[in-house]
């Protein structure tokens, strides 16, 4: 099996958790809270941060890598968000003018530097409690709904 399969094969459990699920019907602070609080509990997952070590570790030696974690992860993230602001747009509940770059926006809030010292190993190496996830989260979802 190549190396980029068996990356894949690897990213499969951390993608059991995608936080990409169906959002309509829900209020929409409530489901801009649970993307991002799913996607953080899947981003900083130790899991996770293990296959990211491993990909920018071989990325120059196996090139794909780059195209098959974007495409599995982050786009993959950032598409199901954009199609929601898109919905919510269409219906009328929202006016998202680039829903795209909202969803960017709104995964770089959330995430935040933290992920990069916990993929370094900086500090403490264990996933941030459920209160700094959610106070992380609470304050992206207010960021993103003041622009709107």
């Amino acid at each position: 099996m190549p190396f980029a399969g068996r990356i894949e094969e690897q990213y499969e459990p951390v993608l059991e958790n995608d936080p990409a699920v169906p959002l309509a019907g829900l209020p929409v602070r409530e489901a801009l809270t649970r993307f991002g609080e799913q996607s953080l509990r899947t981003v900083y997952a130790s899991e996770t941060l293990a296959l990211h070590r491993i990909v920018l570790a071989e990325v120059n030696r196996f090139p794909e890598l780059r195209v098959l974690f974007y495409l599995s992860g982050p786009e993959r993230n950032i598409a199901a968000l954009a199609y929601y602001l898109q919905t919510l747009t269409e219906d009328g509940r929202l006016t998202v003018r680039g829903p795209r770059k909202t969803a960017r926006e709104f995964f770089e809030l959330v995430r935040g530097y933290l992920y990069l010292s916990l993929l370094l190993g900086r500090g403490s190496v264990s996933p941030p409690e459920s209160d700094h996830v959610n106070a992380r989260v609470a304050r992206a979802v207010d960021m993103v709904l003041k622009t709107l």
